[in-house]
């Protein structure tokens, strides 16, 4: 998922914890036009650039998946897009 504002700027260019904010947001918001919520979430990968910033994200993580949180995988990539420090991926179950 981006980590793209509405205008399609890079959010928060080195900062971790603005970027996995955006991200999970449009996460939310994919989620919403479909019918779903981050209830929903089954499984989330998360690709980071460097590592270290593993806990400032994870601070951040646990604002939006409270209580049961959906399975995780989370590694290190080198990541395309200057100034892009993560990028997540995430599978839901989508209410019929």
């Amino acid at each position: 998922m981006s980590l793209f504002d509405n205008q399609g700027d890079l959010v928060g260019k080195v900062d971790i914890k603005k970027q996995i904010e955006q991200t999970i947001l449009n996460i939310e918001a994919v989620l919403k036009a479909a019918g779903a919520t981050l209830g929903d979430v089954l499984k989330i990968n998360i690709l980071m650039r460097d590592p270290s910033h593993f806990f400032e994200m994870n601070e951040v993580y646990k604002r939006f998946f409270k209580g049961r949180s959906p399975a995780r995988t989370t590694v290190q990539s080198n990541l395309t897009v200057e100034g892009m420090l993560i990028e997540i991926e995430a599978v839901a179950r989508v209410p019929r």
